[in-house]
């Protein structure tokens, strides 16, 4: 079973500090975890492209979240790392009309 967003958020938050060797580890992680997501929307909603599209929004939605988290806790490289992954990820989404 999938961890929820929050629980995953705090994950990232907590256990993963950020040194200038880690920052790599960091990307990754967010990476992984898009791409898992991505392929887990695609075998769901491959019939539907209006719940794809969604699910890709939602994406992107939680991205600015951590984002934001990040900001007001003044880990920049944290946010660095989650700006180039939605600009990937926005290229990407494009195709399903995000």
């Amino acid at each position: 079973m999938r961890r929820s967003f929050q629980e995953w958020a705090m994950e990232l938050e907590l256990e993963i500090i950020i040194d200038r060797d880690s920052i790599e580890f960091f990307h990754w992680t967010l990476e992984d975890e898009y791409e898992s997501r991505l392929s887990e929307a695609l075998e769901y909603f491959s019939a539907r492209p209006d719940f794809l599209k969604q699910e890709c929004m939602e994406h992107l939605i939680e991205l600015d979240q951590l984002e934001s988290r990040f900001v007001s806790i003044e880990e920049y490289e944290k946010c660095a790392a989650i700006r180039d992954l939605r600009v990937d990820l926005n290229t990407r989404y494009r195709e399903f009309g995000v």
